[in-house]
């Protein structure tokens, strides 16, 4: 009789360790994952924002550079811009060239005030030239 109550209190502390065991290391798992889940979905919003935070300073550097470069000295000569003539092209082509040199950009549009495509760059690989589409 001694022998059974024995045998029996030394089952118990080893089922409760074994059940707690289980479960903290559901708990470890679970929180790991979900902390998994957080930052890599905090590291994704982020690189999103500077994505996009770079190519509105991009943007904005080349809306520049054309103004300065291509818009103001078009418009005094020829009075009005007009990509048809393929001098004002070739100048516009030289600009937008010299300002993206050297930048990891895998296209480029510009469009006009009636949302119409009158530049595009689009590139097939890191070591191909761009290739060029005029829509006016």
């Amino acid at each position: 009789m001694f022998g059974k109550k024995d045998s029996v209190d030394k089952g118990l502390p080893f089922g409760l360790t074994r059940f707690l065991s289980w479960i903290s290391l559901i708990l470890i798992l679970a929180s790991s994952v979900m902390l998994a889940f957080f930052i890599g979905n905090s590291a994704r919003n982020t690189l999103l924002l500077r994505q996009q935070q770079y190519a509105m300073l991009m943007a904005s550097n080349l809306n520049q550079q054309i103004y300065r470069r291509f818009t103001l000295p078009t418009f005094l000569a020829f009075g009005r811009i007009a990509l048809r003539q393929s001098m004002q092209y070739q100048q516009l082509d030289d600009v937008v060239q010299s300002t993206i040199l050297g930048l990891h950009l895998e296209s480029l549009r510009i469009y006009g005030a009636d949302r119409v495509v009158n530049y595009s760059i689009n590139w097939a690989g890191p070591t191909s030239r761009p290739r060029r589409w005029n829509a006016s």
